[in-house]
């Protein structure tokens, strides 16, 4: 089979051109129209018909390109199979050189990167500016070396100012420390002073205090005396003057206090007399009051056992009579019962007499609880 073969099929462009022109007009306007719809149903068959034609021819050709082609296939598969081991191993041979080449290199990339990773590194540790990869790469070695001698010294310059700035600085912040602790000293001891006056006025001036809390705090004073050196001046001075105080006022107080406590005897002396007057007469009041209590209970009591034997009597002597009632009051309703109803035409009259009705219905009510009432 070659590519010069003409593939040929039964039907021409000449056919299907007017088969085009026959059957492309047709449309069906009226969808209810069946004579419409039969001509396009029989125009499309006709057409499938030649497609199905060509469909068949276009299987029958092919079908002897297709055994060559899968017998091309196979034959070319089976040479490069044998091939194929060949060229593996002229091309694994190639490679050994070439691998070895790509690590020669890559030793010697990394050897250069590390030399000038070094330089950068280098330049960095005396501050120089940034420098890239590439401009470091870049320098002859001579070059290089001038760069970091010129870089090395200007850091030791920038770094002998530096160190200088920084005695400066410490020398400065020392003399500022040392002027803000004597201020705080000078403050400290205004305030220790300020603080020993109000611990003098709290402890030993205030009056509320007991000679006993006294004499622990002048105590405490001599300790806080004895405790002082000689620079203290302006402490001692101060605790001085009231160790010399604190004797006085304690003696007087001392005074005060013994004053003081015959004052509160007496005064406890009179309290409990006058609250034995008070307890004695408030158990006369409390024995008045049972005794009159007592009186008013009976009393009570005897009046209502007196109300109840009357109440009782009562009820005896009229029990006849409240026979009597209750008898009439039944013969009363019996005789209201017996009458009937008389037959009222007009409406006015008809309410009059169901009112009247109804009077009676109650009367009975009413009367029985009025007896029971009696």
């Amino acid at each position: 089979m070659t590519e010069t073969q003409v593939v040929e099929y039964d039907v021409t462009d000449k056919a299907i051109g007017a088969l085009s022109a026959e059957y492309m007009p047709l449309v069906i306007n009226d969808l209810s129209d069946k004579k419409q719809l039969e001509a396009v149903h029989e125009a499309r068959l006709d057409v499938k018909k030649v497609r199905v034609a060509v469909e068949n021819k276009r299987k029958e050709l092919k079908s002897e390109a297709l055994a060559w082609g899968k017998k091309v296939d196979g034959e070319a598969n089976r040479i490069k199979g044998l091939l194929e081991p060949i060229e593996s191993h002229l091309q694994a041979e190639e490679n050994k050189v070439a691998e070895e080449e790509a690590r020669i290199k890559a030793v010697e990339d990394a050897k250069f990167k590390a030399t000038i990773d070094d330089r950068i590194a280098k330049l960095q540790a005396v501050n120089h500016p940034s420098i890239s990869f590439q401009e470091a790469a870049g320098l002859e070695e001579c070059d290089f070396d001038d760069k970091l001698f010129h870089a090395t010294e200007n850091w030791e310059e920038a770094k002998r100012v530096r160190e200088e700035q920084e005695e400066q600085r410490e020398a400065e912040t020392a003399r500022l420390a040392k002027q803000k602790e004597d201020q705080d000293r000078r403050e400290k001891l205004h305030q220790d002073l300020d603080d020993q006056r109000d611990w003098f006025d709290e402890n030993i001036v205030d009056e509320s205090n007991t000679v006993e809390e006294l004499e622990k705090f002048l105590l405490v004073l001599t300790s806080k005396l004895d405790g002082l050196g000689t620079k203290d001046a302006a402490m001692l001075t101060l605790l001085g003057n009231q160790f010399k105080q604190a004797p006085g006022i304690i003696a007087l107080r001392k005074e005060a206090a013994k004053v003081e406590t015959d004052r509160k005897a007496i005064e406890d002396e009179k309290a409990r007399i006058a609250k034995e007057a008070t307890d004695k007469q408030a158990a006369e009041d409390a024995r008045i009051k049972a005794d009159s209590d007592a009186k008013e209970e009976a009393e009570r009591k005897a009046r209502e056992e007196a109300d109840a034997e009357a109440s009782r009597k009562r009820q005896g002597a009229l029990e006849p009579d409240r026979d009597k009632i209750q008898a009439y009051i039944g013969s009363v309703r019996e005789a209201v019962t017996l009458v009937d109803m008389p037959v009222i035409e007009d409406k006015a009259a008809l309410l009059v007499i169901t009112a009247i009705k109804a009077l009676f219905d109650d009367f009975s009510t009413s009367a029985y609880e009025m007896l029971d009432e009696l």
